[in-house]
Formats: structure tokens, sequence, C-alpha cells
């Protein structure tokens, strides 16, 4: 997952860049003028600042955004989707703030649901070495025990099997965004694919492009794990086929539904679409809230089924050989 140290500074950010594009200036000196200003914010926009401040267009700069460059980057996409859109930038701005503020809240409580699971990971790899070494404290005679061939053999199976609970644990805790990704129809656990994908054919629509060309602009400057799947979708829109059925066989299919729906009823599809990103996002919220409680559960295993095992090797076998010496 993208790191999101500058989460608290995105608000001001966004004041910065909104007041400059209101005041007429382009988007990529807009821009570079926030980041300035909230570096911290901003740094996942960085890299492709600089290259537009060597002369990269900004949809160039859009398009070579990873999927995991943060929520950020869901601002610059929708800068160079309003502008091949022909939508006012400010107006780009304003469709992408609210996205922006609810990725910054999951991204939030992701570390908060994962701060007790990382506290018990830690304790996991600590607290038996500490407590090998009180007991050593307390009987420092038992230090010879590993000096002998069976305590050598001891250690290393203690060793090993704390190793490999460090391990399990580890990779427990670390599934976590994985696991709030599969909540996303594209399977990502950070920015959020579909919310930002429905987002940005908003601001799309929002100039004025047909459903077709929505797609297609979407397709060349939106996430990069929605790209192929807008793509087949636009073949088939220039096809003829109804928008609806072009995302019927794909991950985006309740996306098409809701422009099918917008189009039959003569609704506004931009607001369909920020109502269905918005609730990509209380599903993703919902499983994040499982997977915290699911975790700590799993946690239970490696303690007891290794870690338990390996304290007890590592402190009842030097007790015993100190109480036969003497």
């Amino acid at each position: 997952m993208a790191p999101m140290s500058g989460a608290a500074a995105l608000g001001p950010a966004l004041v910065e860049l909104r007041s400059a594009l209101a005041a007429g200036a382009p988007p990529a000196v807009a821009l570079q003028d926030a980041l300035r200003r909230q570096p911290d914010a901003l740094a996942a926009l960085a890299r492709p600042l600089r290259d537009m401040a060597v002369g990269m267009p900004l949809e160039q700069a859009a398009a070579a955004l990873a999927d995991d460059e943060g929520a950020a980057a869901l601002l610059l996409r929708a800068l160079a989707v309003a502008e091949r859109a022909g939508v006012g930038a400010s107006e780009a701005v304003a469709q992408g703030e609210r996205a922006v503020a609810e990725e910054l809240e999951l991204a939030r409580l992701l570390r908060v649901r994962t701060v007790r699971a990382r506290g018990s990971l830690r304790v996991l790899a600590l607290a038996p070495p500490a407590a090998v070494g009180f007991f050593l404290l307390l009987e420092p005679a038992a230090a010879g025990f590993y000096g002998t061939p069976l305590g050598r053999v001891s250690a290393a199976v203690s060793l090993a099997l704390l190793l490999v609970a460090r391990r399990w644990a580890r990779a427990i805790v670390d599934g976590v965004p994985a696991a709030v990704g599969r909540a996303d129809p594209l399977g990502r656990a950070a920015g959020g694919g579909a919310a930002e994908t429905a987002e940005l054919l908003a601001v799309a629509l929002a100039g004025g492009l047909p459903h077709a060309g929505a797609v297609r602009l979407v397709a060349d400057l939106g996430p990069p794990a929605a790209r192929p799947v807008l793509r087949r979708a636009e073949a088939a829109l220039a096809a003829g086929v109804a928008v609806d059925a072009a995302f019927a066989a794909t991950p985006l299919r309740d996306l098409g539904a809701v422009l099918g729906a917008a189009t039959r009823w003569g609704a506004s599809a931009r607001e369909l679409l920020s109502a269905y990103a918005a609730g990509l996002r209380a599903d993703r919220r919902a499983a994040l809230a499982e997977v915290a409680e699911r975790t700590e559960l799993r946690l239970v295993f490696p303690t007891t089924l290794l870690t338990l095992p390996s304290f007890l090797l590592a402190v009842v076998p030097p007790l015993l050989w100190t109480g036969l010496r003497r």
C-alpha cells in the first residue's frame, strides 16, 4: 500500500490547488505550487511534476502513474481527464476532492485497525528472547546447558520455531491490505481502482463526451488496473453494443449498469457514478473491519503453535539440566 504520511496535509494542499486554478493558473503550475507548499501531502506527484516541468504533457504524466501512487494521484488523473474533456480544472478538483478524502480516510482506518496486530507482532518477536534473558539472569548456571550438544540443538530448534512464528505472523498482518483490496472489483488494496474509475468517468462525462468517448479517455488516463477492462468495453461500444452490455462480462459490470440506468432514465450519470464510487468505498471499509477482527484471531495460531513451544524449549531443558546437576 502507498505511504500516507502526508494525509493530514492534503486538505490544505487542495485549498491551494483550487485557489490557484480559480485564479487562472495552468494545472501544471498550480500543482507545482501546491507541491512546494505541501510537499508531504503531494509527495506521490513529485516525480510526474518534475517531468512536467521539463516539458512532459499533463496527460502523459497522468498515464505514467502506477496503481499504488496513493490518493493524490487521483488529482493528477482528474486534471488530465478534465483537460482532454474540456472541463474546467476547478471542476475536476471539486469532483475528485471528496473521493480523495474518502481514500485518505480508508488509509487512516487501515493503519488504525492494524496497530494492535502490529503490536502483537512486535511482542511475538521480542517477548520470548526477553523472557529467556530474564530467566538466565535469575539462574546464571543454566547458561551452561547451551554449551552442551543437547543445549545447542535445543537452542537451534527454539530459534527456528521463533523465526517461523514471526514470519507466519508477519504474513498474516501484511495480508490485510490485499484482503481489503479484494472488496474492490478490480482487486486493488489502495486507491480503489473501480471507485477511481467511476470518478474519472464522471469528470469525462461532465465535459459532454458520449459514453464511448468517456470510456476511451479514462482507458488512456485512468488507473492501470482498469485500462484493459475499459478498452474492451470501449471496443464493444464502438460496435454499437449498449453500455450496460459492454461491461456485462467484466469486473466493472456494476459500473456499466449505472451508466445504462442513467441512459435509460435520463438521469445524471455524474451523480450516479459518484454514488456508486462512494458505495464501493463503503464496502472496502466494511471489509477492513472484518479483516482486522479476523487478523487478531489468526495471530493466535503462530503464538500457540510455535512461539509458546519455542519459549518452553528454551527454558525448560536448561532448568531441568540445572536441577539434575544440583
